[in-house]
Formats: structure tokens, sequence, C-alpha cells
């Protein structure tokens, strides 16, 4: 995101940007009456005072402002209060209770990907996702409001080794579950992280920080619940050790590749450790490649085991023996550190693609955000009814493989031609593209783009003369990007076309030193 203007209500006496973990005494309501400043508190204490670990309880502290009359500032949490992101630990004076306040700067046009994912989050509603329950755009700056959880990170239970079989299976499998549900309405998070995954003292399994800024993909998703998995059978971290999971052991690889699981801890069941496997690697032919297989596979195993078993509840609620994660998820007022937004930043790529048809128990929310500015609905993805090469000033050759752009498979691309001399195709023309045909004027809001060949130029077009001859008798209603392996291009307001075209106007040098491009998937929002 941008960088803005300060908003004042943000600042306060003692910014103090926080990365580490918060802990809670219990997870309790107070009434707002009883929420004084307590002396000692983690908001009334200097930066030279708050040292490791920090105790504080879910009552309002203290306060370092104020967000739309409403929410007072009580502890960031991630990121620079005076920087372009930021979230904080607030209370909402209104419905009295902790929330979680996740704020970017500037608002306006440079937001709308982070208000649409919070629309879209919102309207998921499933026991394993924390809640969106405000998007608001004042202009220079943009917040969301969402369930502040309380209860201690999948990484600090980690930290005292590896879980057994079934407690792994049954953890994963409700994140799993959860994160298909999004992936059905179209909404993936890119941070299903250790971090990120927090118990309850009850016993519940969620995904605490599903604020993004809507650039995702779904494979980010599918590979953080392999290492998630990996991690829990092995107490081993398999991906780039950011956050809490740098306190972890890396996993142990030979010749470049990557142990099993089994191989790294006796005793662990051949299924798991292969679906841990073909999770993190979804290149291969026989990789998985949806959280739907992935919660699939762990809830008829978690379903043979007795409940009690899994997760130390009886039918009536009531404790019976607890598994050993458990156990360690309930002394939350030891100083234990819980719910930490670590490695939390709104530019990572968090957003989504378009559902993978997954059956899941998740349900249409009726928690849908409103914003300040104008409400809008949330994002739905929608299909192309054709697809076919736009190359209005080539020879028509280049259509191979269009069809990989959207067959839900990012391994597979369209790609261009090679060209020598110049990245501009030799040249030769000004550009080339997908165009996609929608059957009637469509009002898409989203464009989300992947390839395997970053740092090619492309930008979208759309108009609705089917005899439109050249380039220019399309409209540009997404400017020229710079790829990355995925961007999300946001539709200029207002468009409705029957014609999108995804037009490619610089290529990159490939290994042969002439230039060529590809597309490995496109999905549609409107």
């Amino acid at each position: 995101m941008r960088d803005g203007s300060e908003q004042p209500s943000m600042v306060t006496a003692r910014s103090h940007p926080m990365t580490r973990g918060t802990s809670y005494p219990e997870s309790r309501q107070v009434p707002s009456e009883d929420v004084p400043s307590v002396k000692g508190s983690a908001a009334s204490r200097t930066d030279s005072e708050r040292g490791g670990q920090v105790s504080v309880d879910t009552r309002q502290a203290g306060s370092a402002g104020t967000v739309g009359d409403r929410y007072r500032l009580l502890e960031c949490v991630a990121g620079d209060p005076e920087g372009p992101a930021v979230a904080w630990r607030a209370w909402d004076d209104v419905l009295n209770r902790p929330v979680t306040l996740t704020v970017v700067r500037p608002g306006g046009p440079a937001a709308d990907g982070f208000l649409a994912h919070a629309h879209a989050v919102s309207a998921v509603a499933h026991p394993s996702l924390a809640r969106v329950w405000d998007a608001v755009d004042e202009g220079d700056r943009a917040y969301v409001v969402s369930e502040w959880v309380t209860g201690t990170p999948f990484t600090a239970l980690l930290r005292d080794g590896a879980l057994d079989a079934d407690s792994a299976a049954g953890t994963v499998a409700r994140v799993a579950d959860g994160v298909a549900a999004a992936h059905g309405a179209g909404v993936a998070f890119g941070g299903v992280h250790p971090d990120h995954v927090v118990v309850t003292g009850t016993g519940e399994v969620k995904l605490a920080q599903v604020v993004g800024d809507g650039r995702a993909a779904v494979t980010d998703d599918v590979r953080g619940l392999g290492a998630l998995l990996y991690g829990a059978l092995t107490a081993h971290w398999p991906l780039a050790p950011t956050g809490g999971a740098a306190a972890l052991r890396p996993a142990t690889t030979s010749s470049g590749h990557l142990l099993s699981p089994r191989q790294v801890r006796a005793g662990v069941p051949e299924d798991l450790s292969s679906l841990a496997v073909r999770a993190l690697d979804q290149g291969s032919p026989n990789g998985v490649r949806s959280a739907a297989a992935i919660a699939s596979v762990l809830g008829d195993r978690a379903a043979t085991a007795a409940p009690d078993e899994v997760f130390g509840l009886n039918q009536d609620g009531r404790g019976t023996h607890r598994p050993r994660w458990l156990t360690l998820a309930l002394p939350v007022g030891a100083g234990l550190v819980v719910l930490a937004l670590l490695g939390w930043l709104v530019g990572t790529a968090l957003g989504g693609l378009p559902s993978l048809g997954a059956d899941n128990n998740a349900t249409a929310g009726t928690g849908t955000p409103t914003t300040s500015a104008q409400t809008q609905r949330p994002l739905a993805p929608v299909e192309a009814t054709d697809a076919r090469l736009y190359d209005p000033d080539g020879d028509g050759q280049e259509g191979a493989g269009i069809a990989n752009a959207t067959d839900g498979n990012p391994q597979t691309s369209w790609r261009t031609a090679h060209y020598r001399n110049k990245a501009t195709f030799g040249d030769l023309k000004p550009g080339i593209g997908i165009e996609y045909d929608f059957g009637k004027a469509t009002a898409l809001r989203q464009i989300a783009v992947s390839t395997d060949q970053p740092g090619i130029q492309v930008q979208i077009r759309a108009g609705n003369d089917p005899e439109a001859s050249h380039p220019d008798d399309y409209q540009v209603v997404s400017p020229t990007q710079t790829m990355a392996s995925t961007d999300t291009f946001t539709i200029k307001p207002g468009t409705s076309a029957r014609y999108y075209i995804v037009w490619l106007t610089q290529l990159v040098p490939d290994a042969s030193n002439q230039f060529q491009g590809s597309i490995s998937e496109v999905a549609f929002k409107r």
C-alpha cells in the first residue's frame, strides 16, 4: 500500500510498533464503565519498559486514540502506527467487546483491494475463521474490524514438540475446512501460518488472521496447510522461517529434497506423511491442489477417532482427558504467547480465486460490513463463456494453450512465441492477448492474473464491439502493471463490457536469450 497523510486520531504520545504476541488471562467482555486505564499495562508503559512477553487482558487499559468515534485503540500488535499498514487490538464501545482493527493508509482507490477482500471474507461464516464485522473507507485511511481471538498460537504449541497423529489431523482438518469454505466463496488468505492459527482455551481452532488486500492465490493457502500439517507431525518447519516459525527447527533435506514427516519422526502414519508432502509439492503429478481435498482426507481420519481423543470434550461439552496440545492451550494466563499477528503485512499476496466447487459447511453470513462511503456487495467469481487469441497485428499462430489460462492449474500456461531483439515483440506489434467473452455486458470489478514469467507487462482492455480490429478500439480499464507471480487488476468503476482482454505489452528474456511471455491463470470477479 502507498503511504499517505497522517491521521491525528491514530497517533499516540507513545507510538510503539510491536511484533511480539500478547497473552490474556481470560477471554471476557467487560462493561464500559469497568475499563479504566490500568497502571503498568502495555498501553501505559514506555518503550524501554516493554521487553519480552507482555501479559494483559481484554479490558481497555488506556487508549492510543479512537477510530470512527467507536473503536478505541489499545495496543499495536503489528506494523507501524505511523506507517501505511498497522493492526491494533481495540475496544468496540458500542458492542462492548475487543476487536482487531486493521488500518491502511491511504484509503480511496488505493484500498479497493483491501476493502473488497474484507467484504468477501465477511460473507463466509465458518467456526474456524475469525469473523469480519465492518469495513470503512474514510478517504485518507481505510480500516477493517474483525474478531479478536484469544488463545494460543499453534507456533507456541509446536515449540513443545510434535502432536500425536489424531491431534495433528483433527487440528489441521478444522483449519482446512474453513479455508476450503473461503475458497468455495472465491476468497484466499495467503496467511495460513502457525502464528495465525489459534487454539482457544475451550479447544476451538481458528484462523485468526483473515484480513488482506485480495492478491493471494489458492495455491498459497494449500501450501500453508501442508506446512501446518508437516509442522504438527514433526515440530519442524518446512517453509521460510517467518514470525514465530523461526523458533522451530527447520525441516531436514537430503540431496536437496525435503524429508517426509515419516522419515523425520518414527511412527507418523503414512497417509498423513504423504498428504503433507503432496500439499507442499503441488507441482508434482500427485500434488494436492485444493484445501477441500486436504479437509476431506483429514476429516475422514478425525471422524474415526472418538471426539474426546482428538478435541478433549464429550458430547456435553465437559472435558474428559485432554490431548497434550489442548492441555498446553489452557493456561492462557501463565505467560504463553497468544494471538500474535506476527508477519502481518497488508502488502503480501492475499486474495481470492474462483470457486473450486468445494462442498463445505460454510454458510453465507449476515455480517456483511458496511462502508462509510458506499456499500458494495461482496466480490463474486464469474466465468467467461469463451476465450480466444487477440492478435490483430500478428499472424494468429499463437493461440495454442489458451485454455491453460483458466484450467485451475497454475502449473500450465499459455505462452507467446519467442521474439528476437526487443522485449516489445521485436517492435513487430504493440502487443498480444487473450480476449474473454462473457456473452453479455458484465460489470467486472477485479481480474487476477498469474504468470510463471514475472516481469512481463500486462494491462486490461474492455469493449463491446465484436468487430473491433485494433487494440485502441478497446478502452484501457486497468492500467499496465509489471507482473509479479500473481497480480490483481482493479477494473475502472462503472465498466460494463462483454469482452475483456488480458493484453501483454512487454515480454521478458527467456533461457534462449529471446523474449517471451505467459499467462498461467486468469480469474474474474464482479
